[in-house]
């Protein structure tokens, strides 16, 4: 998410990927209802689509193969938060 997650001292966090989150107008036509996840998940995978974006995923998934990559958000329900989708992503 473009937002700092609330609780998480950045001094704790070893890189923060900011473009990687989702456009602000988007998580919020999500929240409000404008949009459904199915709707939620087609525009920030076309997103991720961007060339500089599917090189910050190359090296996330190079730092995956390491060791652990963690990430945080803000959202309540880990199944329908674009994390789940960015881990899939870094999986493939």
């Amino acid at each position: 998410m473009t937002y700092w997650p609330r609780g998480i001292k950045k001094s704790k966090v070893d890189l923060w990927l900011r473009d990687l989150g989702t456009r602000k107008d988007l998580i919020n036509a999500w929240k409000s209802g404008k949009i459904n996840w199915s709707e939620f998940e087609k525009q920030y995978l076309a997103e991720l689509k961007d060339e500089n974006k599917q090189n910050m995923i190359h090296d996330l998934t190079k730092r995956a193969r390491l060791g652990n990559v963690t990430l945080l958000c803000s959202c309540r329900d880990p199944t329908k938060c674009h994390r789940a989708i960015l881990k899939e992503q870094i999986e493939r």
